[in-house]
């Protein structure tokens, strides 16, 4: 039989502890978030351009630079 899932919604926030860590997940869009800094995976490139278009022009500059030196 199936069961019926509810899926999470935006702000819904997932933790799990590990030894001495805490990882948190939250649903949302990862652009809006109030952080220092995002790391996103380079193998996804449909999420890595929307992050570096949110992130602005000198961003996008530093981030051609960078892969330009260092692919």
């Amino acid at each position: 039989s199936l069961t019926r899932q509810t899926l999470p919604t935006a702000g819904t926030t997932r933790c799990a502890t590990f030894g001495k860590g805490v990882i948190e997940i939250e649903m949302g869009d990862i652009t809006t978030q109030n952080v220092d800094a995002i790391i996103g995976s380079s193998s996804s490139n449909i999420l890595k351009e929307k992050i570096i278009k949110a992130a602005g022009k000198q961003s996008q500059s530093a981030y051609n630079t960078e892969l330009e030196n260092h692919p």
